[in-house]
C-alpha cells in the first residue's frame, strides 16, 4: 500500500553502501567547498496523491516529534534528510530541511550540489500494515 508507517525508525547502524537497502535515510549538511555530487535518477513509486499527502505529513509529525532516530543526532540548522523507501519496484522519496529547530518538508534536489552527506542509515518498520 506505501503508506509511512507511525512506528517508523531510522537506524544508524553502520551500512557500507546504504543506497543498496530497500529503505534508507541519509541526513546532509550544507557544505560550499565547491566539490560536485552526482546523483542517480530513482524513478518514483506509483501512488495516490492522497497517500503521498498522508505520507509526508506522517514523517514531519514522527520528525518533529523528536523520536524517529534510534539515537540522539546533532542536526544543525538547514541540514537535510533525505528517505528513500521501495515500494513496488520503484521508490518514494522525501526531503526534510532542518529550520528554526524543526524539520519542514521541501522539494527533493537530486542535483543538489552544496551538500555533503554526514550520517545515513535503515529505515526500519517503514509501511503501516494494510
Amino acid at each position: 500500500m506505501c503508506k509511512i508507517s507511525t512506528q517508523l525508525k531510522l537506524c544508524t547502524c553502520k551500512t557500507r553502501e546504504v543506497e543498496t537497502l530497500k529503505h534508507y535515510w541519509i541526513l546532509y549538511r550544507p557544505d560550499f567547498s565547491g566539490m560536485e555530487i552526482l546523483g542517480s535518477i530513482i524513478d518514483p513509486a506509483d501512488i495516490t496523491q492522497e497517500i503521498a499527502l498522508y505520507n509526508e505529513g506522517t514523517l514531519n509529525i514522527l520528525l518533529n516529534a523528536g523520536n524517529c532516530f534510534d539515537v540522539d543526532i546533532n542536526v544543525k540548522e538547514k541540514d537535510v534528510l533525505q528517505l528513500y523507501f521501495s515500494c513496488r519496484n520503484s521508490y518514494l522519496t522525501y526531503a526534510f530541511t532542518f529550520k528554526k529547530n524543526k524539520w519542514i518538508s521541501t522539494a527533493y534536489d537530486l542535483f543538489a550540489n552544496d551538500l555533503a552527506e554526514k550520517l545515513s542509515g535503515k529505515i526500519k518498520q517503514p509501511f503501516a500494515k494494510s
